[in-house]
């Protein structure tokens, strides 16, 4: 966990020039790593899901030891991707001059249908591992289906954008990003709307 923790800061710590991105970053992931580990707990130790009497999500072979090992790095690999390819587009706004608040809602309304569309085949692509007779497999299919959904509607699309508006420009300290005097959003927005296909 700390070798995957110091990967993504190194990494983001390079591409951004940031210290406060990276720490943000890891928050939350690990909030929807917590989140993800918990929801499995709670279906395949303590049964929340029996009821269902959906083989997949029975609690009768209790938690495998090494699932939660298996999938770690996939879902720190997805949260990282996901949560790259959203910065980049707001990066990429705040150079072009728009400010903070404007930079995150022109990178969220860019990334959303993209990132909702890969979390949803993503999600249906995981979702097989459910309907197997394999309890590993069922258990690392429900790892995998609940973190990219959380990630997708939840961390990427409301928890993100909130702490970044919260933080304003602090969260690509120590790196300089232009002064902002008047608003640019629906100019810029317009202007790549009539430029895209």
């Amino acid at each position: 966990i700390g070798t995957g923790a110091a990967v993504v800061v190194v990494v983001l710590l390079l591409m951004y020039r940031s210290v406060i991105l990276p720490l943000r970053a890891l928050m939350s992931m690990c909030m929807t790593l917590v989140c993800t580990y918990g929801l499995t707990t709670l279906v395949y130790q303590y049964g929340i899901l029996d009821f269902t009497t959906f083989s997949g999500l029975r609690s009768d072979n209790g938690q495998v030891f090494f699932a939660p090992v298996l999938v770690f790095a996939v879902l720190v690999g997805l949260g990282l991707d996901y949560d790259v390819f959203l910065i980049s587009r707001i990066f990429e706004a705040r150079l072009s001059g728009l400010n903070a608040k404007e930079s995150i809602v022109y990178g969220v309304v860019k990334t959303g249908r993209v990132i909702t569309a890969a979390g949803i085949i993503m999600a249906l692509a995981f979702i097989g591992f459910l309907f197997s007779e394999i309890p590993v497999l069922c258990q690392i299919g429900f790892y995998l289906v609940v973190a990219v959904l959380l990630d997708t509607f939840f961390t990427r699309t409301v928890v993100v954008p909130a702490l970044m508006g919260l933080l304003q420009d602090l969260h690509w300290w120590p790196r300089k990003v232009p002064h902002t005097e008047h608003d640019q959003l629906l100019s810029l927005l317009h202007n790549t709307d009539e430029g895209s296909p």
